[in-house]
């Protein structure tokens, strides 16, 4: 992916009140749900995840434009059917935030220490196998999830830093839409791991 010169300024990520009742809701759900059974079962999900956006580009640009841990939610719902009472097949569908955290140095001449982001939304939906472990033995078990997933992008939008070399100074051009600078689906590997 050519970023074309351009860094992306972070935004800060703030729940809307709809998200917060959402999440409020799936929690509530979520405690009074029995995982890890033999046959069908479906329930809502929230994932916390950590993602990166790496290339060339980005790496080529040093200290102007370094990488930051970049953390985001997914919100969807599971449909599993348990083989037995410890293996079965999970097929999920998420909308899930990714992107990539950046931030200049203390050395970059137009915007010292500057967050930038880029901020991908997906429709995402993994096919995973699902192991946990013996939940006989007490009331918690490990749960392992992993297998591919397909992800189907459904807007890429960035916050602009224009630089002007001339005069050494910079603005911020905010919202701007990226989508032809990424690939409309993409094959990822999910790995998940918890208890129930």
């Amino acid at each position: 992916v050519r970023h074309e010169n351009r860094c992306y300024l972070a935004q800060p990520i703030n729940l809307t009140m709809l998200q917060r009742t959402l999440l409020s809701l799936i929690f509530s759900v979520l405690s009074h749900i029995t995982v890890a059974q033999s046959g069908f079962e479906i329930g809502p999900a929230v994932q916390y995840q950590s993602t990166w956006l790496l290339n060339q580009d980005d790496t080529d640009a040093g200290g102007s434009l370094d990488y930051k841990n970049t953390f985001n939610m997914a919100l969807g719902a599971n449909l599993s059917y348990g083989f037995s009472a410890r293996h079965g097949i999970r097929v999920g569908l998420y909308s899930s935030t990714q992107g990539q955290n950046y931030t200049t140095d203390e050395t970059f001449v137009e915007l010292p220490n500057t967050k930038y982001r880029t901020t991908l939304e997906y429709l995402n939906i993994p096919v995973l196998y699902r192991y946990n472990s013996d939940l006989k033995k007490s009331n918690t078990a490990f749960l392992l999830t992993v297998g591919p997933q397909f992800g189907i992008l459904q807007s890429a939008t960035a916050d602009s830093l224009v630089r002007n070399f001339a005069d050494s100074t910079a603005s911020i051009k905010s919202g701007l839409d990226v989508m032809k600078s990424y690939n409309a689906n993409d094959l990822s590997a999910a790995l998940g791991l918890g208890m129930v």
